[in-house]
């Protein structure tokens, strides 16, 4: 069966993730969204969480000296 593509709406996907955000405390995270087909609804699979700033301020220091 084939069904239409359906474009990402950023106003939703930003709606999402503010009340992530929100939710979880954070400020920088990563997280994976899907469409469904036929339906458009919008599901989180995967939230992860960036390490701390000081720890990503070290690690941007290490890969530039190396």
């Amino acid at each position: 069966m084939d069904y239409p593509v359906i474009e990402p709406d950023e106003k939703k996907i930003d709606q999402l993730v503010s009340g992530i955000q929100t939710k979880l405390g954070l400020e920088l995270l990563g997280i994976d969204i899907i469409i469904e087909n036929g339906t458009g609804r919008y599901g989180v699979i995967d939230a992860n969480a960036f390490p701390g700033r000081l720890a990503a301020a070290l690690l941007a220091v290490l890969l530039i000296s190396a």
